[in-house]
């Protein structure tokens, strides 16, 4: 039996013969599309208009719509446009989502195969959480008095500035402001 994979447009199980593994549709989706770009090109009177994005040469696609793309130049998963388009995601939640699937497929690499539950291939899950939350603490604590120090010298450096800004002529007043201005500052 050929394998089988899942159409990112209405999400229907298609193989090799009746679906674009590389388009990641079923012949019935591109079909669709097809016939929506191919009419609105005669209706616009233009012979060929390409509605859909520029594809990257690095990005290698992925075979179905519940994994992302691989990105071989910066070496880490993408979540395809059309799928981003579809779930509305804000800069900052694309960011998290990309971190999570290169977890989740750093993880599928060490340990093969899908994240082991009920006990499955002898894993712990609540031992490892325990063990993985102390260590969050740990960097956590960490990363809080790295900032903190950070932010005693920061503090320092902007009493030594204030001490010194009256005797600043007003021409570098007003460009130091507008730089720190520009820094959100």
């Amino acid at each position: 039996m050929a394998e089988e994979y899942t159409c990112i447009e209405c999400e229907n199980l298609y193989d090799d013969r009746d679906g674009d593994t590389d388009e990641r549709m079923c012949n019935k989706c591109l079909n669709k599309i097809y016939d929506e770009n191919h009419h609105s090109s005669v209706y616009h009177g233009v012979d060929n208009i390409q509605n859909e994005e520029q594809r990257d040469p690095n990005i290698i696609r992925s075979s179905t719509v519940h994994y992302p793309d691989w990105d071989k130049k910066n070496k880490e998963y993408v979540i395809p446009p059309k799928e981003r388009k579809r779930m509305k995601l804000k800069k900052n939640e694309d960011a998290v989502m990309t971190l999570i699937y290169n977890r989740l497929e750093l993880g599928r690499g060490r340990y093969g195969g899908d994240i082991p539950i009920n006990g499955e291939k002898r894993r712990d899950n609540l031992k490892e959480a325990i063990e993985e939350a102390a260590d969050l603490s740990i960097y956590l604590t960490s990363l809080l008095l790295e900032e903190e120090a950070h932010l005693k010298r920061y503090q320092k450096a902007y009493n030594l500035l204030m001490e010194s800004w009256d005797k600043l002529p007003k021409e570098n007043q007003s460009y130091i402001s507008a730089k720190l201005e520009k820094l959100g500052l």
